[in-house]
């Protein structure tokens, strides 16, 4: 379960403008003391008519070191295991690849670059898949990698951080808190009234 907080920006916030958001001094996950902080990039966007506004906020979460390092030990596990992982199969799919590759070439029309585009797709798809596969993995063998986002979100131990934008500028931040107790804390020094949808 989780506690969801909407913060609106005051105002649109511009690209490049720095966004805070206020955060009780304790540790995110568990409340106990602040000893460090982990610093997290959000990301957020808008596309339309062909034109695309991307927005990026920079924060500094409290944690106490304990959980500090089971963030980080996630971190450099998703690296040291699926950075490799990655390449392992990306590389690999094109020697998979090389028998549809011959075929293609023997087809009719100006169709060169089928050969490069497919295998590149599947490239993708399957190394996407390795990844999540191995996130997987990580979150059964530590139960407290369950409470980190996943690879394609914002945030980090104990939060998930969204970005909501416009086309003309970023509009708030989404925060969905395991902690109930400090996600209420949070929406009281942020002024905002209440946790917003309660749990999720």
């Amino acid at each position: 379960m989780s506690t969801k907080v909407n913060v609106p920006i005051r105002g649109l916030a511009e690209m490049g403008q720095k966004i805070e958001a206020k955060f009780p001094q304790r540790c995110i996950y568990c409340g106990g003391p602040v000893e460090t902080q982990v610093l997290v990039d959000v990301s957020g966007g808008k596309q339309a008519h062909h034109r695309s506004v991307s927005y990026s906020a920079h924060l500094l979460l409290p944690y106490c070191l304990e959980h500090a390092a089971v963030n980080q030990r996630y971190k450099k596990l998703m690296a040291i295991i699926g950075i490799p992982l990655f390449l392992i199969v990306f590389i690999g799919w094109f020697f998979l690849m090389m028998p549809f590759g011959s075929l293609v070439k023997n087809l009719p029309g100006n169709i060169v670059l089928l050969p490069l585009i497919f295998p590149c797709i599947g490239n993708l798809i399957l190394g996407l898949g390795a990844i999540v596969l191995l996130h997987g993995i990580l979150l059964l063998v530590v139960p407290k990698f369950r409470q980190i986002p996943s690879i394609f979100q914002d945030g980090a131990l104990g939060v998930t951080i969204k970005m909501s934008a416009t086309m003309y500028g970023a509009t708030g931040l989404e925060f969905k808190f395991s902690n109930e107790e400090y996600a209420a804390d949070f929406a009281r020094l942020n002024e905002v009234t209440q946790p917003a949808g309660g749990a999720a």
